[in-house]
């Protein structure tokens, strides 16, 4: 049966879990069921046009894509013509307050959060969706059990590869998008310049953040920055204090963030199969203590064990199912003052045909039209605005 669209009455809100310059995200329950979830709404100063275009599409592109480590939306809605999302309840903090409170990650845990962060990205750009705002606000360590799950949250600016300007997306060349701190050279040259590379060039900041606890560039001039990151290679990682020698990790840092984007990784893939080699080789030197499992997208993909990996440059294939539960949701709010969300992802196959609450998801293409719809109507709306000038 066709499914209804998300109303706010459906729900029992509570307080604010965390709040951004153009969204705020609130704890809520639903009524009939008493399942918990997150409702992310347009913050009342942000009612232009363009933010409500920007919630429709990240609830479209959000439904196409299925990953364990990718923000999962259980619904969608609107509430007095202003769009929200429904998302799953996370337990646990973003990568950003983890990285404020206690400094840089020890490397045996890091070496897993960066492997499942890279296997979200690849997830993603495999349904041609490019995040443009990857940084550790917008990653989420959530708390599964005795599992810490990565997960990509917040894909409010994200774009998908085949959006044209000419369409009256979101996309302008005089429009940056992003953050400073983690943005590749590209991105402040142009934005149709922004592809699969520039999100490459961000996990590999965050990476290089994770490890360190700084950036590879600081500065307090925007325009130092911009010069340093078009003009200057990065760091090299051995070379920061507390860091191990490891020639393989420092190559690995040095072609994630390359000045240009076809010096970079040319895609997630690529760049997961040259972490695997880094995680071995890692292992090799007892340098960590490395689980050889990992969670990849939906049904979990495992990776090679270190006798079976490629050497760098070969090809690689991760489609070896594990037994794993898929879960996924995100809350974010789109900034670096985003707070901790707390709270439990209940299973998402408690989302049945005979439940109440059985919002739209990706496979109920209701979530679709509603959200196409959405945008059409805006797209018409300011074409005739801008014929009626």
């Amino acid at each position: 049966m066709a499914l209804e669209p998300a109303k706010l009455t459906d729900f029992k809100l509570a307080g604010a879990l965390g709040a951004g310059t153009t969204a705020r995200v609130y704890e809520a329950t639903h009524v009939v069921t008493g399942r918990p979830v997150a409702i992310k709404v347009m913050a009342e100063a942000e009612q232009s046009p363009e933010l409500r275009e920007r919630f429709a599409r990240e609830a479209l592109l959000l439904a196409d894509v299925d990953s364990r480590h990718v923000s999962k939306i259980l619904g969608f809605g609107f509430e007095k013509g202003q769009p929200f999302l429904v998302l799953e309840r996370l337990q646990g903090e973003t990568l950003d307050a983890k990285l404020r409170r206690d400094g840089p990650v020890p490397l045996p845990r890091a070496v897993h959060w960066i492997e499942q962060l890279i296997v979200g990205v690849r997830d993603s750009h495999d349904k041609k969706v490019i995040h443009r705002d990857i940084k550790p606000a917008n990653i989420f360590v959530h708390h599964d059990g005795f599992d810490e799950v990565v997960k990509l949250i917040d894909f409010g600016v994200a774009r998908l590869c085949e959006v044209a300007d000419a369409s009256g997306g979101l996309t302008s060349t005089t429009h940056v998008i992003g953050s400073m701190g983690y943005m590749a050279p590209e991105q402040f040259r142009s934005a149709k310049s922004v592809g699969y590379p520039a999100d490459l060039y961000a996990v590999g900041v965050v990476i290089f953040r994770t490890l360190t606890g700084r950036l590879p560039f600081v500065s307090r001039s925007v325009q130092a920055i911009i010069r340093m990151k078009t003009e200057q290679d990065v760091p090299v990682l051995s070379s920061m204090p507390g860091m191990i020698t490891n020639p393989l990790l420092d190559r690995f840092m040095l072609k994630s963030m390359g000045r240009e984007p076809e010096a970079r990784f040319q895609s997630a893939r690529e760049m997961l199969e040259q972490w695997w080699n880094v995680m071995a080789s890692l292992d090799e030197e007892g340098s960590t203590d490395v689980i050889r499992r990992t969670a990849g997208s939906g049904a979990a993909s495992s990776r090679p064990l270190p006798s079976e990996r490629t050497t760098p440059g070969g090809s690689f294939d991760d489609q070896a199912p594990l037994t794993v539960p898929s879960h996924g949701g995100a809350v974010g709010a789109g900034d670096e003052t985003v707070a901790d969300f707390h709270g439990g992802a209940p299973d998402a196959r408690l989302v049945t045909r005979d439940n109440p609450f059985d919002l739209p998801t990706r496979s109920d293409p209701s979530l679709r039209t509603l959200v196409e719809r959405e945008l059409e109507l805006h797209r018409t709306r300011r074409r005739d605005e801008r014929e009626g000038d």
